[in-house]
C-alpha cells in the first residue's frame, strides 16, 4: 500500500468513468498539505504543496485540511457500518 497516511477521494464520475481518478490528499512531515490526482489506487507524481505559513490564498490550507478530516472520518464511518 502507501506510507504516507493519505485521504483518497474517488471520483463521483465512476459510473462514467472506466478509468477513475482520485483526490489524494496527505499531511506533510512539515505541517503543510500535498494534493494529487491519481488514477484509482495508484501513487501520483504529480501534485501541489500547499503551505501552513505564507500562502498566497487566505484559509486554503485550513479548507484542505478540513477536507482530509471529512474524507478520513467518512471512511471510518464506513469502516465501522454493520454488516446486515
Amino acid at each position: 500500500m502507501f506510507d504516507v497516511d493519505t485521504a483518497r477521494y474517488t471520483t463521483d464520475d465512476i459510473d462514467i468513468d472506466p478509468e477513475a481518478h482520485e483526490l489524494v490528499i496527505f499531511p506533510g512531515g512539515n505541517g503543510d498539505w500535498y494534493v494529487q490526482i491519481a488514477p484509482q489506487g495508484e501513487r501520483a507524481s504529480n501534485g501541489v504543496r500547499i503551505t501552513t505559513s505564507g500562502t498566497r490564498v487566505d484559509g486554503l490550507a485550513n479548507a484542505i485540511a478540513d477536507a482530509y478530516h471529512a474524507i478520513k472520518a467518512s471512511k471510518r464511518a464506513t469502516l465501522k457500518k454493520p454488516s446486515k
